[in-house]
């Protein structure tokens, strides 16, 4: 009788721990949001980085106009709320809301569903201090631009009050920038920092010593995100394309002549590879200048490569031809397998952006095209 009793004693903690195991842990969101009605639905998304794509985890039908609430499971991460017209189709790509989830808890949100946007959102990370804080900070951002917008749609703009709004504007821009760093290192084991730290930063060769110094902040639970993982790999991208760094080759399709072209095909050259956009009001202004350096030292020795970036191929190739550009040109958006999106592989954060490699393959110079004469000066001193 005792060796029953054990036996069952054991199966019954064993389906605990398994019940246990396999409940759905959720988070519930309640929302109150102007144009939404009876029969809306709103859907929550989050990316799937097995498919490449976001995905629908869950949506739900609205019972009361400008009321929804919706469960989904346990994330840490950010997640898109779609609200959707009665009749209307989703498409996952286009207007929704962000809402971070940190763990499970409970989040209301108050906003417009046309927008979409979120005017309020309580719950978890949105309640601490620093997060209310720069929430009020954007929402005055947000009166500036619209107040300086309609100065300047007026016949007879105020010059001096929209310089004062953007200097009010610069002011609270930079208070943000320091709460940024505040919450990263407040609440080091989020992933929301390490979402934060992604989000809030565009790493630069001017600010990578402070990125890096607030990655190494995070704490174990964050460090394993995806996010913090993409912050990594952007530090180490730009750190090994700055100069002194060996230039990471690459293999992309040369549009002006149809074949594949390698930047290693370029050893023993000194190369320019400016990478740039038709879409770029500095770099279109900057092409011109270029177009004469080319021609004044290519005959010496000077091959340049454009790389396309983040640009759609008819206006790029429409760029080309109007601003009768005479260089190699590759799109870094064409993907080849792998190897990395080569602007993100070289920590591009803006453009234009210039990088000279020497003819063993180090980088010698990176910055703006306005620097590149002065370095062509250098390295070809006989040509006059």
């Amino acid at each position: 009788m005792k060796k029953v009793l054990k036996w069952t004693f054991l199966v019954f903690i064993v389906l605990c721990a398994f019940f246990s195991l396999t409940q759905v842990r959720e988070n519930t969101i309640t929302g109150n949001m102007e144009n939404l009605t009876a029969g809306d639905k709103v859907y929550v998304t989050s990316y799937h980085a097995s498919k490449k794509a976001w995905v629908v985890d869950d949506s739900t039908i609205v019972e009361k106009d400008g009321e929804f609430a919706i469960s989904t499971t346990d994330k840490n991460e950010i997640i898109h709320l779609h609200f959707v017209k009665t009749g209307d189709s989703l498409d996952v790509t286009k207007s929704y809301a962000n809402l971070y989830l940190e763990n499970l808890g409970k989040y209301t949100v108050t906003g417009d569903a046309a927008l979409p946007s979120l005017d309020k959102i309580i719950g978890r990370v949105y309640n601490y201090p620093e997060m209310m804080e720069i929430d009020s900070l954007k929402d005055r951002m947000d009166d500036i631009y619209e107040q300086y917008r309609n100065i300047r749609k007026s016949d007879s703009p105020d010059t001096a009050s929209m310089r004062a709004l953007m200097e009010e504007y610069n002011d609270i821009e930079e208070k943000c920038n320091g709460l940024y760093k505040v919450v990263i290192t407040n609440y080091p084991d989020d992933t929301h920092s390490a979402y934060f730290l992604k989000n809030s930063y565009i790493i630069t060769p001017e600010n990578i010593s402070e990125v890096d110094s607030l990655y190494n902040t995070l704490g174990e639970n964050a460090i394993k995100s995806s996010y913090a993982r993409d912050v990594k790999k952007n530090i180490d991208n730009l750190s090994s394309s700055l100069v002194g760094g060996e230039a990471a080759d690459f293999a992309l399709t040369d549009i002006t002549t149809g074949d594949t072209l390698r930047l290693s095909d370029k050893r023993g050259s000194i190369t320019l590879v400016e990478f740039w956009a038709s879409w770029c009001p500095p770099c279109r202004a900057s092409n011109p200048h270029l177009v004469e350096l080319y021609k004044k030292y290519h005959p010496a020795g000077l091959e340049v490569i454009g790389v396309a970036t983040s640009d759609k191929e008819e206006n790029w190739k429409k760029a080309i031809e109007d601003d009768g550009l005479l260089w190699h040109q590759v799109n870094s958006s064409e993907e080849v397998k792998g190897q990395d999106n080569i602007a993100k592989r070289y920590g591009v954060a803006y453009i234009p952006t210039s990088i000279i490699v020497d003819k063993e393959g180090k980088i010698i110079y990176r910055g703006e095209p306005d620097g590149v004469e002065e370095m062509l000066k250098s390295l070809f001193p006989d040509v006059k």
